[in-house]
């Protein structure tokens, strides 16, 4: 850890590290990591694995950004991988997350990727029984991931040790750090080494989160991305001009059927509106589930375990899951509030178009000045255009009205899908599957 205090330059935000490795094989990894990456689907590494792999194994404290979705995760936990000496049974690698379900989530990762190598990790996370993390511990893992709550509490009572601690690892850094766990951060930092190999990786990092690495980095790698650089590949983009508030329940009926295709998370700004929008939604006999922070951690679990079975297709949540939850089949994202922050937008819609898959993007907005304005904002924050989407939706013929659609195969093949499906609402559907 540093205390210098240094500032980051604009200039800087680019990155300071050039090399670029475009094969795991090149990476000199253990082979049992190998077959446990290549085994997991991976063929060739993503953009920030074939920049911040190396230098974590090199040793160097590493700052990585990009795109939600393009395989951060798997660069940190590569690394924590390939770092860990699996002779003894001891924590070498702790890495922290601001949700309970992106630590169980990266815990997932580090099995699957580890499988091959035996690793053993745990997840230490709020909400859950203290006595069964204590006993996990007491028998020995590899690799702890947590919430920074419970992992502060485990190695303040020392049940977790760090004395063998060689990774440091924060995941969604600037949720991290600029929001109410900077303080508790800073505590699980004070029981640690001084020298020890600090990382972090998020989709964004504003100017001022990365001044405040500096108090506990030491020269760091740099893979980041300007924020004019920020893409939002493979998401197509809509608004819904919306009247008034109240009209939002009725368009997203309307959209109903659309979003039972496939998998669809819808986000509001508030655990109250998720609530709301709920019971509104099962008045009209419409099956949701939903999901907030004040809901019980077993309840949670559930509901994502659902979720990510395809037992359950329409989720209503906060942003409590727009950071970093892969859920492989979710291709339509619903902003039924726009977010408050334009750096919250890349994370909620980053839900679908993951790894290169296509996805779909459709945010309400309201007549309101305000409403306007934090569209406007978005757009200018990542330099896009985001296109309205005509509620007069043409019945039938409007397959005529796409001039790309020129082939008679095509048209058939989407027309039939639309009496499959019973979708009038052809417009909608047109989008969904990118043509």
């Amino acid at each position: 850890m540093s205390t210098k205090d240094e500032k980051f330059n604009e200039n800087d935000i680019e990155g300071n590290t050039e090399e670029i490795v475009d094969t795991f094989d090149a990476l000199g990894l253990n082979e049992k990591l190998l077959r446990g990456i290549y085994s997991y689907g991976f063929e060739k590494p993503s953009a920030i694995q074939q920049r911040g792999i190396k230098p974590i194994l090199k040793g160097y404290d590493t700052i990585g950004q990009a795109q939600s979705g393009t395989g951060k995760t798997a660069t940190f936990v590569i690394s924590s991988l390939q770092l860990i000496n699996y002779d003894y049974v001891a924590c070498q690698a702790l890495i922290l997350a601001p949700t309970r379900e992106l630590a169980q989530q990266i815990q997932k990762v580090v099995l699957a990727l580890g499988d091959y190598l035996k690793v053993k990790c745990h997840a230490c996370v709020g909400g859950t029984v203290v006595r069964e993390d204590i006993d996990k511990l007491k028998q020995g893992v590899h690799m702890v991931v947590g919430t920074p709550g419970r992992v502060y509490d485990m190695i303040d009572k020392r049940h977790l040790g760090v004395d063998r601690l060689k990774l440091f690892i924060l995941d969604e850094a600037d949720e991290m750090l600029s929001r109410g766990f900077k303080a508790q951060i800073y505590e699980v930092f004070k029981k640690l080494v001084p020298d020890i190999q600090v990382a972090l990786f998020s989709a964004t990092m504003p100017q001022e989160i990365l001044e405040l690495t500096t108090r506990f980095m030491r020269d760091p790698k740099t893979i980041l991305v300007k924020k004019d650089e920020l893409t939002l590949e493979g998401i197509r983009q809509f608004y819904v001009a919306v009247e008034k508030e109240e009209w939002k329940l009725d368009t997203l009926c309307d959209l109903y059927e659309t979003l039972t295709i496939t998998q669809s998370i819808i986000y509001c700004n508030t655990r109250k509106k998720v609530d709301i929008l709920t019971q509104e939604m099962h008045n009209r006999l419409f099956t949701v589930s939903c999901m907030h922070g004040d809901m019980d951690q077993k309840d949670r679990d559930l509901i994502m375990r659902e979720f990510r079975s395809g037992s359950t297709r329409v989720l209503v949540t906060t942003d409590l899951l727009a950071r970093g939850i892969d859920v492989q089949q979710v291709s339509l994202v619903i902003n039924y509030d726009l977010p408050c922050s334009p750096d919250t937008y890349i994370h909620r819609i980053g839900r679908s178009g993951r790894f290169g898959r296509k996805g779909v993007a459709i945010n309400f907005v309201t007549n309101d000045d305000k409403e306007k304005d934090k569209l406007k904002k978005i757009e200018s924050y990542y330099s896009t255009q985001i296109e309205e989407m005509p509620l007069e939706v043409i019945k039938k013929n409007i397959i005529l009205n796409y001039p790309y659609l020129c082939s008679i195969a095509t048209m058939l093949k989407i027309w039939l899908l639309c009496l499959k499906l019973h979708l009038f609402e052809m417009h909608i559907l047109l989008i969904l599957l990118g043509t």
